[in-house]
């Protein structure tokens, strides 16, 4: 089951990745994939003299200062997995997932998340992690697993949520590598099924 879970998985990767106007859309513009650690602590807003608030000030506690730097100590490890490390310490309910956050983009990013987190979302470099952004919340600190295609939909989290939002992904994917293979399909009955299923996208 695993061995076929992780075909279906490749598979699906190499369709999106060969015919990327498929989810063009979906993706928007500068997307990445977005995973966080959230250390909870007090802050204080920050406001400019209309009382706007700008930003925030971190009060974390001993124990919270000890936290994060643990976690920062946990990430300069040379064999460092952010994903167990969020599973480890997060205070966010992502931690279940690695810390997986999902795809963000410049037309959702500040609608989805609060202003500090998007911005610094938007501006990390594809594999980088930052420095602990604060918020409302907290400490975050949040890593961009990837900013291509196919790292994109390398990532299984993302690639489901995908094959949710657009079920006939997989039929496409597994028709577009039969007519590569030279596969043919003589039931009469799937191959209805089949046209049915993509007919109805089209509709």
């Amino acid at each position: 089951f695993y061995i076929d879970a992780q075909k279906h998985e490749l598979l699906m990767q190499e369709y999106l990745v060969a015919h990327e106007e498929e989810i063009a859309d979906e993706l928007g513009t500068n997307p990445r994939i977005i995973y966080h650690i959230l250390v909870k602590c007090d802050v204080t807003e920050i406001t400019d003299e209309e009382g706007n608030v700008t930003g925030y000030e971190a009060n974390p506690t001993d124990e919270q200062k000890e936290k994060l730097a643990n976690i920062q100590e946990a990430l300069a490890a040379e064999d460092a997995m952010f994903e167990y490390v969020a599973y480890q310490y997060s205070d966010d309910s992502s931690s279940s997932k690695g810390g997986y956050i999902g795809l963000v983009n410049e037309e959702t990013a500040y609608e989805k998340y609060v202003t500090e987190f998007a911005k610094a979302s938007l501006e990390l470099a594809d594999g980088q992690v930052s420095e602990p952004v604060v918020t409302q919340y907290g400490y975050h600190i949040i890593k961009n697993m990837g900013s291509t295609v196919d790292k994109i939909v390398a990532d299984s989290y993302y690639l489901s949520e995908l094959e949710t939002s657009y079920p006939t992904l997989s039929v496409k994917a597994i028709m577009a590598k039969a007519e590569e293979i030279n596969f043919v399909i003589k039931d009469e009955n799937l191959l209805a099924q089949i046209n049915s299923e993509l007919e109805s996208e089209e509709k």
